[in-house]
């Protein structure tokens, strides 16, 4: 239930671990020192500020700033000071877009034999769990979705099993796929360069953070997750 880098202020608070990793848990926090735990900052008000300017200055929500310091009303005077809550890093450090972290995921060691399977129209979870003989809520949790998530076709997916795949599934995995960089030509549009590598425009725009619309610059380098064996020449 926990997704963002600190805990609410109130507590106590429990967290559901699967049981064989409670004691190793318990160890790692024992070796942390409170200190890293979470920073806090005293800040002295100033006039014109606001708890929504406040709270945006460090990355927090008015809620928050409330509750550490007892207050109800949004009513503050400069000359005050407030107790804040901040991360030790940047906020940057503890964002991730649901691409990076569907890849961090991914990437991360299982039992069994990793395959990669590029998904066909017409796949879907249920069937794919049944194909490479795998618990359908694994599946889903190995590539950061949920079981009922619909798939794409072109996406790629990470298989942990310990048998062989069915035949119906050989054509996703025997596709070959590669990170490339590409670099804009002139003339080049994002419809052409999708076109030419058969993946989508809103995958370019995704893979390389472009704004919807944006235009592109000649020599401008692209990251590109292709199929190398369906490439238009």
């Amino acid at each position: 239930g926990y997704n963002r880098w600190a805990t609410a202020p109130n507590g106590p608070h429990r967290l559901l671990l699967p049981h064989q990793n409670a004691e190793k848990f318990k160890q790692a926090l024992s070796e942390t020192e409170p200190k890293d735990w979470l920073s806090w900052t005293r800040h002295e008000v100033k006039s014109g500020e606001s708890l929504l300017t406040i709270s945006s200055k460090y990355n927090t929500s008015v809620d928050v700033i409330q509750q550490v310091n007892d207050i109800s009303s949004h009513i503050i005077r400069a000359g005050e000071h407030l107790l804040v809550p901040v991360a030790t890093l940047n906020i940057d450090n503890y964002k991730l877009s649901q691409d990076q972290r569907r890849e961090d995921r991914q990437d991360q060691k299982r039992q069994g034999k990793r395959l990669e399977h590029v998904v066909q129209s017409g796949d879907t979870l249920w069937d794919l769990s049944r194909a490479y003989s795998v618990n359908l809520r694994d599946l889903a949790r190995w590539n950061s979705m949920a079981p009922g998530d619909y798939l794409r076709p072109g996406q790629e997916l990470v298989v942990w099993t310990e048998a062989e795949p069915s035949s119906a599934v050989q054509s996703g995995i025997n596709s070959i796929m590669r990170n490339i960089r590409y670099r804009v030509r002139t003339g080049d549009s994002l419809a052409r360069i999708a076109d030419k590598f058969n993946v989508t425009i809103r995958q370019i725009e995704q893979w390389n953070n472009i704004q919807r619309n944006r235009y592109l610059q000649p020599g401008q380098m692209l990251k590109l997750k292709v199929n190398v064996t369906e490439v238009s020449s």
